[in-house]
């Protein structure tokens, strides 16, 4: 079975004019777990970052066969709650955009918790898939039904329903074939309805200089310009648009038909391309210090433990060829990953309670967008009196 396909043409324009930014030729997969760790236990991939010379989009070469996920136990993001955001994005759409008493369908819609507050706030019938077992079930206690299917064509097909709202959060920079994703979504929305976005903002990210937001089950990297030709390919505009602080910068957007004119928040435009390729120019310097760092504090017989085990984890200790020789353990709230190991890097997840027993010389926070919530967990829940180190630039 090949672990991955290389594509040589954009994934939003086609063309194959495509300038390599970043490769490093092989990578541990995120979001992989194991239940014991030993040498076979390495699922890695290349991984090369591009940019189109033709639309701007930035993107991997690399796309992971999804049997890879299947194959082995696969986890999604377990970062900490963003319940207010979800809250937030609720109440603007019912009382700005008036959603209320519509039919609305969420894909990728996690536990539900979105929908269930538009449910609630608006009034509104909810529908939703959700490829997750899991994740449906969670959905219930919230009496919320997804479909454990994924949103294709033939959902799509067997579906042959409109809603009044399509959202799609944190979806499209997963899709290898992104025309013929948001053509779907046009097949399934009404003539009047709106579309709903929400992915992660490539500028905050250069900016921001998050440089683990780079992984292979992100495919794609969308400025709002990018953004907004996608979903132009189907004759959706923006009408709202507005960074908001999830996953260290996420650009929120309402689009709708027929509508004329453009709307940008404070970024307006793709960072200047001289500023992209310096961004990948710092990565391995970055990780080279990060490294350094960590090793003279082993070498010093400091015990270092981590906190946070998301997929940003895998590409923070990949880059860095830090394994658990380095990190023994990783603390993470997520009952759901505790006593597993990363792929590729064999660090064992454990529950943050055991931080008091293990007392490590230094906790490494990798959660970055999280650091400072982080800290205050660790010195005033756990009682923590160690260093803890950031790993943020600067």
């Amino acid at each position: 079975m090949k672990k991955y396909h290389v594509t040589e043409h954009c994934r939003l324009c086609g063309s194959t004019k495509l300038d390599e930014l970043y490769h490093n030729k092989s990578l541990p997969v995120a979001g992989i777990y194991f239940d014991s760790y030993s040498d076979h236990h390495h699922v890695n991939v290349p991984l090369t970052v591009v940019l189109c010379d033709e639309c701007g989009l930035v993107q991997l070469r690399e796309t992971i066969n999804p049997s890879i996920y299947e194959q082995y136990h696969f986890i999604g993001n377990s970062a900490l709650s963003y319940e207010q955001h979800l809250i937030w994005v609720a109440r603007k759409l019912v009382e700005v955009f008036k959603l209320e008493s519509k039919r609305i369908f969420e894909i990728g819609a996690s536990n539900g918790v979105l929908l269930k507050y538009l449910r609630d706030f608006g009034g509104n019938e909810i529908f939703g898939v959700e490829p997750s077992h899991k994740l449906c079930e969670d959905a219930r206690k919230f009496e919320v039904n997804l479909e454990p299917r994924f949103f294709n064509r033939e959902y799509v097909n067997d579906s042959r329903t409109k809603y009044d709202c399509v959202i799609v959060r944190h979806v499209l920079e997963h899709i290898h074939e992104l025309e013929g994703f948001v053509q779907l979504i046009d097949e399934v929305l009404e003539e009047n309805g709106i579309v709903i976005v929400e992915v992660p903002s490539l500028n905050e990210m250069i900016i921001q200089k998050n440089y683990s937001n780079i992984f292979h089950e992100h495919l794609n990297y969308f400025s709002e310009q990018t953004l907004n030709y996608l979903l132009s390919k189907v004759s959706l505009t923006p009408v709202y648009m507005k960074c908001v602080d999830i996953h260290g910068g996420a650009i929120f957007g309402v689009y709708k038909k027929g509508e004329t004119g453009n709307v940008f928040t404070k970024e307006e435009r793709q960072l200047d391309r001289s500023k992209i390729k310096s961004f990948f120019d710092a990565y391995d310097q970055y990780y080279t210090l990060l490294s350094d760092k960590v090793s003279r504090m082993n070498a010093q017989n400091k015990i270092v433990h981590g906190f946070g085990a998301s997929h940003r984890t895998f590409t923070i200790l990949g880059c860095s060829n830090l394994t658990n020789e380095n990190i023994p353990y990783i603390y993470d709230s997520n009952p759901l990953l505790h006593g597993k190991t990363l792929n590729g890097i064999g660090s064992k997840i454990v529950p943050p309670q055991l931080i008091e027993e293990h007392s490590p010389d230094a906790i490494a926070i990798f959660a970055t967008s999280y650091e400072k919530e982080i800290s205050e967990l660790l010195r005033n829940q756990y009682k923590y009196s160690g260093e803890i180190v950031s790993i943020k630039e600067g």
